[in-house]
């Protein structure tokens, strides 16, 4: 893998780190906000495996709790694991179709709530059960809406960079 991938992904987290902090509340959706770093863990993975996606979750989550500031950790586990489990169940599937993108951001997306909310159940974060499923609910419908929008240019991104990597 080429370094200019890993610093653009870099960069990519950065920008969106900073996109989805300064977010006007106007782009809430019934509470929730798009996050924008899931969609890129997703996407990632899906083009560099699980072993890749991984770990890049796992530094892209620990980014998001570094940067936020709150419960340090929990996205780095949690983004992680699903960076892993995307890679592992997309690695043979054909990427050009954009069900596939949409499929694996919706139970990525999904898989990452549950994560979230059952760790900090644990560490002894008491989260209502409602307020979990409201904003698991519209949080999903926001990513998979933004997959469309996403999807093209970061085929292109990953198809460029990845495959002069291998040439």
């Amino acid at each position: 893998m080429k370094y200019g991938y890993a610093l653009s992904l870099a960069f990519m987290t950065m920008a969106f780190l900073i996109l989805g902090s300064i977010l006007p509340g106007g782009t809430l959706l019934a509470g929730s906000v798009p996050d924008f770093l899931l969609i890129l863990v997703v996407y990632n993975c899906m083009f560099c495996g699980p072993a890749w996606g991984g770990a890049a979750g796992f530094a892209i989550g620990l980014a998001e709790d570094l940067f936020l500031g709150r419960f340090i950790g929990l996205n780095a586990l949690s983004k992680a694991i699903v960076g892993y489990l995307v890679g592992r169940t997309s690695k043979a599937i054909f990427k050009e179709n954009l069900w596939v993108p949409i499929l694996n951001v919706l139970w990525g997306t999904l898989l990452n709530s549950v994560l979230v909310f059952s760790v900090g159940q644990v560490v002894g974060n008491h989260w209502p059960l409602e307020l979990f499923l409201w904003r698991t609910s519209f949080g999903t419908l926001y990513n998979v809406c933004l997959v469309p929008l996403t999807y093209g240019s970061y085929f292109n991104f990953a198809d460029k960079y990845l495959r002069s990597s291998n040439d």
